[in-house]
């Protein structure tokens, strides 16, 4: 039997397919006859595992995962807690003297999973599918992957890593035999944050977009508790010291946050809003003068909400932003998916019903991930084993699609690779019904082999014949099996995949997008790149939009090939989102003279320590405040003032808790590196004016969302925003031009539409205050343009005695359009503030040329 794990943040859960007995002696299961699965309890009766992991300092073999190791923070110890949000990376884990990853800590807590699957169901366990966050990074799912293998599960297959949002999806498109059904599933777990969009249509569920932040969850929300409570006792004169080197410290902090967790339980039990909750927690805290703390406090609903309120506004802001990109409006959703623990508190679900207006449904948010994850165990493919070898074939017996791929891996019958002498001996043949004999092809460097698009009978049953032959043509094993096309089998999860996140290779010629984010997977992907030195090998690195996140190796490149030889590089993302690539190595008259698969690597990320994070900040801040004092360009001193000054008092905060987050300090001081010192912008017109003028684009459909020309419209606005952001990425000149002129024609065809729309109710206007919004978004667009213009002339003689007036004239005219836009009431009507806004926004095309034209009036000059 196969089993689905939901490997959590704070809490993991195991489940199967159907409805199971388990053994005598072990707490029942909880069935979900919604989904068809079963939930396998710890060993106490709970349906959920906590993700937590102690060693005895005194016996080292004295491993516990658990309840009994989160109760270990109640004895004064430091058991590791949360890992996941450190999985991918290297930083270390500490308990006592010993640290740990947190790929070894997660190895831990899925061999105890196993082990308890094990117990309850009487039987060995040898495949699982295990869920990720869709916004884990490659690095991530690798290690999390490893952990499994290392645990003691077979994961030869790509599909047993898989997001948790489609895992849900899974689980809940069960129940809900709707089609076409469109749902936002809102997966708000203990440590991680996901928004994503899926679509079944005809029995084919799509996802068509993705938003989110793996660092924001409940672990956020009780930390933020644990923060107040601190800042409540030094208001008090009570400044609790905190090292983290110290056990002592680290068990403390243990303790705290486990008590924040029990106090948002409670919370979201309440009667009301009003009603307090009281925690008290004696001689667990020392203060600087070495005396102990007595914590006795109070909060309710109310201010546990506003507490959290910053937290709460980014998945909002997540959610717009995922429809955004599924070119999606709220009223063409039919239902809002909660997914995730952290959803049960009333802050969550009542935030999302006020914004979004529309009902959430909270389908089992704690178990439906591993339910989802426990269906597609089951269908996960089978194994043959012969005399000599093993065939693991990637097919399922059913397909909703009238074309399907077949592949598989081919071992040793011990399940060990073959070595390559034997592979490049093996050749793989498939007898199919409609197109006859498909092959002989040989086996890739990994043993795989895969047939395309292999067509299936409509009316019955496609039986296949896979045969396994050697050079020679004799048979050394063969293997029969069917799929049957059922397009309509509702329990078939049929999934079209999408990339989460856009991936780019780095060349000479800067960044070669190899798949954009929210693009239909498998994506293919051709890169040439030249062969610069003697050395048989070319590094490629990876990024994950601006991060780099790993390299590809091209190896074995002959000799005799020579400097300056083309390498063609053919990449693919496959269905089941995975990374791999193909090298072929050419002369000179284009001929192929090698060929090989290319290694692929996600290594751990390094983090910097704590002291060198701050030293950069400390470096970014002083250059901040310097340039703030000093710059003459108004627009520098706002951004500075402004998104500068709150981006560093958020990383000032982060740095004064207890235990600061090293990787949510590591990328907060990257967005301030990027807005301290931007890259020179050499675009024309700059970034900022672009997505100014984007956004005001995107404003003016949603105000004239009645108007039956609008729709047509919004997928050529997604069309330009893609062309727009790829183009600025590879900073390839031409095409952002041409995106640029495509966005200048689609503001001229809306502008008259809002000049002629006369009709409509304004229910799909948006509120007065994000139109004024958008609104200063086109005049800081307008800044950023002058400030590029102005950075060309300023150096020139005449820009004293003459430009610097219009300059400045210009600079005066933009403020009056911002102090209009201000003036405008929010409480106005949606239609009557929009109309308002456009209105102070009438002159800023004759500005936009005026700026332009600085140049030309130099010249007359």
């Amino acid at each position: 039997m196969n089993i689905g794990i939901d490997l959590g943040t704070t809490f993991s859960v195991i489940a199967v397919k159907g409805q199971v007995n388990l053994r005598d002696g072990y707490p029942p299961p909880d069935y979900l006859p919604e989904c068809d699965t079963t939930i396998i309890p710890t060993p106490d009766g709970d349906r959920t595992f906590p993700s937590v992991f102690w060693v005895d300092p005194d016996n080292p073999n004295n491993i516990v995962i658990g309840t009994e190791a989160k109760q270990k923070a109640e004895d004064g110890h430091s058991p590791i807690m949360f890992s996941k949000r450190s999985i991918g990376t290297d930083e270390p884990l500490k308990i006592n003297d010993r640290t740990f990853t947190a790929k070894e800590v997660a190895t831990h807590i899925l061999r105890h999973l196993k082990d308890c699957a094990e117990r309850a169901l009487g039987e060995p366990i040898r495949r699982a599918v295990i869920t990720h966050p869709a916004h884990f990074t490659p690095n991530q799912v690798d290690e999390t992957r490893e952990a499994a293998q290392d645990a003691g599960f077979d994961m030869s297959h790509p599909e047993q890593m898989m997001m948790e949002p489609t895992a849900a999806a899974i689980a809940y498109f069960k129940d809900d035999k709707r089609d076409p059904l469109r749902v936002l599933a809102y997966d708000l777990g203990g440590g991680t944050f996901d928004v994503t969009i899926l679509e079944r249509r005809e029995g084919v569920v799509n996802m068509r977009a993705f938003e989110g932040d793996h660092l924001l969850g409940g672990y956020n929300f009780d930390r933020a508790l644990v923060q107040e409570v601190l800042n409540r006792l030094k208001a008090a004169g009570r400044d609790v010291p905190y090292d983290e080197n110290s056990a002592e410290d680290r068990g403390r902090w243990a303790r705290l946050m486990q008590v924040a967790e029990n106090v948002k339980i409670q919370l979201s039990e309440q009667k009301n809003d009003k009603v307090p909750v009281q925690f008290r927690l004696p001689n667990v805290l020392v203060y600087s003068e070495g005396r102990h703390v007595q914590i006795l406090e109070r909060i309710n609903r109310e201010q546990y909400a506003a507490l959290i309120q910053d937290h709460l506004d980014e998945t909002i802001d997540c959610c717009r932003s995922a429809l955004s990109k599924a070119g999606m409006s709220l009223d063409e959703l039919d239902a809002i998916l909660l997914v995730g623990a952290s959803t049960y508190g009333q802050w969550v679900t009542r935030r999302i019903t006020d914004e979004l207006k529309m009902e959430v449904v909270p389908y089992s948010p704690d178990v439906c991930v591993a339910a989802g994850a426990a269906i597609m165990a089951a269908k996960l493919p089978d194994e043959v084993i012969g005399k000599d070898l093993r065939i693991s074939l990637d097919v399922a017996s059913t397909s909703a699609l009238p074309k399907t791929n077949i592949s598989g891996t081919l071992l040793r019958n011990d399940g060990k690779q073959l070595t390559e002498a034997a592979r490049t001996h093996l050749c793989v043949s498939l007898l199919t019904p409609l197109a006859g004999k498909l092959g002989p092809v040989s086996l890739s460097k990994n043993c795989r082999f895969i047939f395309h698009d292999v067509e299936l009978l409509e009316d019955d049953s496609s039986s296949f014949s896979l045969q396994i032959n050697d050079e020679d043509g004799r048979e050394l094993m063969a293997h029969e099996f069917k799929v049957r096309y059922a397009p309509d089998d509702e329990d078939i999860p049929s999934f079209i995949t999408s990339l989460p996140q856009p991936l780019y290779l780095r060349v000479a010629g800067g960044m070669k997008l190899i798949a954009d984010e929210g693009v239909n997977l498998p994506a293919k992907c051709e890169v040439t790149v030249k062969k610069l030195r003697t050395e048989p090998v070319i590094k490629l690195r990876i990024y994950l939009k601006e991060d780099e996140v790993g390299f590809i190796l091209i190896e074995d490149i002959p000799e005799d090939a020579g400097e300056g030889c083309p390498v063609v590089l053919d990449l693919e993302i496959t269905e089941k989102g995975t990374l791999t690539g193909i090298a072929r190595v050419l002369n000179r008259n284009d001929a192929v003279v090698a060929q090989n698969e290319v290694q692929i690597k996600f290594p751990p990320i390094a983090l910097p320590t704590l002291p060198q994070l701050l030293a950069e900040f400390e470096i970014l801040e002083d250059k901040r405040q310097q340039e703030l004092a000093l710059s003459q360009v108004p627009e520098r001193r706002t951004l500075l003032g402004g998104k500068g000054k709150k981006l560093a008092s958020k990383i000032k905060k982060l740095f004064g808790e207890p235990k600061s987050d090293k990787q949510e300090l590591a990328r907060e001081i990257r967005k301030m590196d990027r807005l301290v010192n931007p890259p020179r912008d050499d675009m024309d017109p700059p970034r900022a004016y672009f997505m100014g003028l984007l956004e005001h684009c995107r404003s003016l459909m949603d105000a004239n969302g009645s108007d039956p020309e609008v729709q047509p419209l919004r997928p050529m606005w997604d069309r330009i925003n893609e062309q727009g952001r790829e183009a600025y990425i590879t900073k390839n000149h031409k095409n952002w031009a041409t995106a640029y002129e495509s966005l200048r024609l689609l503001y001229e065809r809306l502008a008259n539409l809002g000049k002629t729309n006369n009709g409509g109710d304004g229910e799909d206007i948006p509120p007065t205050e994000i139109s004024k919004d958008q609104g200063h978004q086109v005049v800081e667009g307008l800044r950023a343009l002058l400030a590029t213009e102005r950075m060309k002339v300023e150096s020139l003689p005449d820009y004293a005695t003459g430009i610097r007036r219009l300059v400045d004239d210009i600079e005066k005219k933009l403020a009056e359009i911002d102090a209009k836009i201000d003036k405008i009431s929010s409480e106005l009507p949606p239609k009557q503030g929009l109309a308002q806004v456009q209105i102070a926004l009438q002159s800023t095309r004759k500005l936009e040329k005026d700026i332009r034209n600085l140049g030309d009036v130099v010249e007359d000059r």
